[in-house]
């Protein structure tokens, strides 16, 4: 229940396997079930409840039914993409898991364990990928974490009773050190560079151009915004604020900042940026400069 107090979505990734372990099992196991789905069901009627008379409205309106198939094939590459050769150690596991139970080395009734959290997945991934939400963002792959969590959660359901019969503690130690080897090769050693680096790369395009023109203020695409909010803030040690979906909290801060001689780097598609103006009760805006991937704005005739 508290997941879904967190993020209601997280309901479409545990029903269904509940509901499948509910099949699967018998006695007390089955009662456990049943009880976790109900209490999932009301965690998610009361969050969602509590969202119609947010300021921030729903988030959950779903595509035209013909825009699914591509939007889960985007979804699905992006998290492909993030994956790497990481992502083919998810099937290979499932893959020894079930010719472990066609060999009879397992039983099915083990192997099968993998099942549930490969159904909460799977029905996770098709309903996630077809909101106005994640297509909002461009499908980023952090949307399909949960799918690829409960896959590799499936993946260690399938190799654990073959780990059992390897020889338990030995096996288990084996599988340590190859996990670490895994970590090591596809993240590095983890130190504070590598993180800065990291977060230089992938969000910190636009801190330059933000430093350059003074700007105090990022307003646009809430996907870009916010990143780029953080990364200027960390970079810059100076306060820059975001004007975007979930600016309310800070908005009585970030408008008395504002002045005739402010300036604010907008991102993303313009009549995004006009919508948020108007939302948020700005003055009209004049384009000072364009940018790479960016406008500069200043309010026209002061404020």
């Amino acid at each position: 229940m508290l997941a879904t107090w967190v993020c209601t979505p997280v309901a479409f990734l545990i029903l269904p396997a509940i509901i499948l372990k509910q099949v699967m099992e018998s006695g007390p196991a089955r009662r456990a079930a049943v009880w976790g789905a109900a209490i999932t069901v009301s965690g998610f009627i009361a969050v969602y409840a509590l969202s119609r008379v947010s300021p921030y409205g729903r988030e959950y309106s779903v595509l035209p039914a013909g825009e699914w198939p591509g939007a889960w094939v985007a979804l699905a590459a992006n998290a492909a993409g993030s994956l790497g050769w990481r992502g083919l150690i998810l099937p290979a596991g499932l893959l020894v898991a079930v010719f472990a139970g066609a060999a009879g080395k397992v039983p099915w009734r083990d192997a099968g364990k993998v099942l549930p959290p490969l159904a909460g997945a799977a029905v996770y991934f098709l309903i996630i990928g077809t909101l106005f939400w994640v297509k909002g963002g461009g499908f980023p792959a952090r949307y399909a974490i949960p799918t690829i969590a409960a896959i590799a959660g499936a993946a260690g359901l399938g190799l654990a009773p073959l780990v059992r019969l390897a020889g338990g503690r030995w096996a288990t130690a084996v599988g340590g050190v190859l996990l670490a080897l895994t970590v090591g090769l596809s993240a590095g050693i983890p130190s504070p560079s590598g993180v800065r680096a990291a977060l230089d790369r992938t969000i910190g395009a636009l801190t330059p151009e933000i430093d350059r023109e003074r700007c105090d203020f990022v307003i646009g695409e809430y996907g870009r915004v916010w990143p780029a909010v953080f990364h200027a803030r960390m970079a810059l040690g100076r306060p820059v604020w975001g004007i975007t979906h979930r600016a309310v909290p800070t908005r009585d801060a970030w408008k008395a900042a504002l002045g005739p001689g402010s300036r604010l780097l907008a991102v993303g598609d313009p009549a995004e940026v006009e919508r948020w103006r108007v939302s948020y009760r700005l003055p009209r805006m004049a384009v000072v400069r364009k940018v790479p991937g960016a406008a500069v704005l200043s309010p026209r005739g002061g404020i």
